[in-house]
């Protein structure tokens, strides 16, 4: 049986739609699990209406307010399923989403299927993400790179994990603030992780997510404006430095060459606040420029693009990557 792991916090706007898509799955053997964070508008209520009306949805009602990690922490760790997909309250998934990831998933602890970015009305933002979701991950080594130096490869609601996975996997680690990210490098590091191209959600943006793809089509005028906006007012060590002092934490026996890569990087996200370690250490910047910004490159492709973001790095190191 699979487990549906949903968090909500007034959701009412979007929830019945994405509830009516997991309700028409091609793959019918699953429960849902939602865990609502103590929602102010009709969110409960519409919950409470599909609990009444379907037996496999469960649903718990937090007294105080959670925030999202530790109530989507809450409603896996209820799921009693072998596998575990994650759902946001506000996509929409195709018919066969789960019936894809559980067919492709394997021997692997986590499966992530492909996905499009949609607005407040459906309609589709972007072009498919095959590009993205599969580029340059021809190994995990080079995939905890691309998750670790770059952006996200991988949508948290696009995911299916093993329920054997959670014990390593969980409690989300703290300095972590996004999930997904997190059981992502951690599969891959684990050598447990597989990915297929197919388009199974529908992914929502809108101005209430709770996390979001940044992924959007921006002018070169609005693309520098948001790069000053980013500059940070303190030294922080940021996210990923937090992932990788988690996953040498966790998996103390993984292969020597992943910790040497592990290792490298949190030297590099603990440091890189540094005026002097970030001048010493242009060179491994460079080198790993397409990691870091590939996504943007492809867009941009140009050498003024290139010297901002350089400039930025040395001066104005981001708060994470």
């Amino acid at each position: 049986m699979i487990s549906i792991a949903m968090a909500t916090y007034n959701g009412e706007k979007y929830l019945r739609e994405q509830m009516d898509s997991i309700l028409r799955q091609t793959h019918q053997e699953f429960e849902v699990v939602v865990c609502d964070d103590a929602s102010t508008d009709a969110t409960w209520q519409i919950l409470q209406e599909y609990e009444r009306q379907d037996a496999r949805i469960h649903c718990y009602w937090n007294e105080k307010n959670l925030g999202y990690l530790k109530n989507f922490e809450k409603a896996i760790r209820l799921c009693k399923g072998d596998y575990i997909a994650l759902s946001d309250q506000d996509d929409i998934w195709t018919e066969d989403h789960l019936e894809v990831l559980f067919t492709t998933i394997g021997n692997n602890q986590l499966c992530c299927g492909n996905w499009l970015l949609i607005n407040e009305d459906g309609k589709n933002l972007t072009k498919t993400c095959d590009d993205n979701l599969g580029d340059g991950a021809t190994s995990d080594d080079v995939c905890v790179k691309k998750v670790l130096y770059g952006r996200n490869l991988y949508q948290g609601a696009s995911m299916l994990l093993g329920k054997s996975f959670m014990s390593s996997a969980l409690p989300i680690p703290n300095g972590v603030v996004t999930h997904d990210v997190w059981f992502a490098l951690l599969s891959n590091v684990m050598h447990s992780f597989v990915y297929t191209h197919k388009i199974i959600t529908h992914y929502r943006q809108h101005g209430n997510n709770a996390s979001g793809s940044k992924i959007v089509e921006l002018s070169i005028v609005d693309r520098v404006m948001a790069l000053l906006r980013s500059i940070p007012k303190s030294k922080v060590k940021g996210e990923r430095y937090y992932h990788c002092q988690a996953l040498l934490e966790r998996l103390p026996n993984m292969d020597v060459e992943m910790k040497q890569l592990i290792l490298e990087a949190k030297d590099f996200f603990e440091n890189k606040q540094y005026f002097i370690y970030r001048v010493r250490h242009i060179g491994f910047w460079i080198s790993h420029y397409d990691l870091l910004y590939g996504y943007g490159i492809n867009r941009t492709n140009s050498k003024i693009w290139f010297l901002l973001r350089l400039i930025k790095y040395i001066f104005y190191p981001e708060k994470q990557i």
